[in-house]
């Protein structure tokens, strides 16, 4: 009786090993549970973090491209046809980029044509077509032409009065007019 009773104790002591061993092991397994969800949470909002970055650092290059391209246009090419300003283009707006390939506001390299500019200016008060014109659809452009003494032309919104999201804003020197020699500053800006 004695031994049955001393093998019944050690099979206890062995049952009890072995349980806390396996309560072990399921500790250690929501420990370790647990820190991969965290580390898989923090990678994901790092990734989401850094993904949203990289968007706007992406949007924002684009944005200055575009800038950079118009303004170019508007001051190294006389436009096409090169006499765009002289199409009666009023009461064909949805026509106009039938009418105008490409809008520029230059005589020569950098001396501004005055009349361009006037019809330019005209031409941006129908701010959809303009904008189409410039392959710019999805953003807002602001123009502006000034010498050091005032403005002299202005057009569509400026994105200080609407709180602007984003601006990216580009100034070239040009020549004002043909038989002028005061030098200006043209100023594009898109923004959204």
């Amino acid at each position: 009786m004695l031994s049955v009773y001393i093998t019944e104790v050690c099979m206890m002591k062995y049952r009890f090993k072995f349980n806390k061993s396996a309560q072990a092991v399921i500790i250690d397994f929501f420990i370790a549970l647990s820190i991969f969800i965290l580390l898989v949470s923090m990678i994901a909002i790092m990734w989401n973090k850094y993904h949203f970055e990289l968007n706007q650092k992406v949007t924002q290059k684009d944005m200055w491209l575009k800038t950079y391209h118009v303004s170019d246009i508007l001051i190294h090419t006389s436009g096409s046809p090169s006499e765009w300003e002289n199409i009666n283009w009023e009461g064909n707006m949805g026509d106009i980029n039938n009418l105008i390939e490409t809008v520029g506001l230059v005589s020569f390299d950098r001396q501004l044509d005055s009349n361009k500019v006037q019809e330019f200016v005209n031409m941006t008060n129908n701010y959809n077509a303009s904008r189409e014109l410039l392959n710019i659809e999805g953003y807002h452009l602001y123009f502006r032409l000034f010498d050091k003494d005032m403005r002299i032309h202005e057009s569509g919104p400026n994105p200080i009065l609407f709180n602007a999201e984003r601006t990216t804003s580009v100034r070239r020197y040009v020549q004002c007019d043909e038989g002028d020699n005061r030098r200006c500053i043209l100023e594009v800006s898109l923004w959204e």
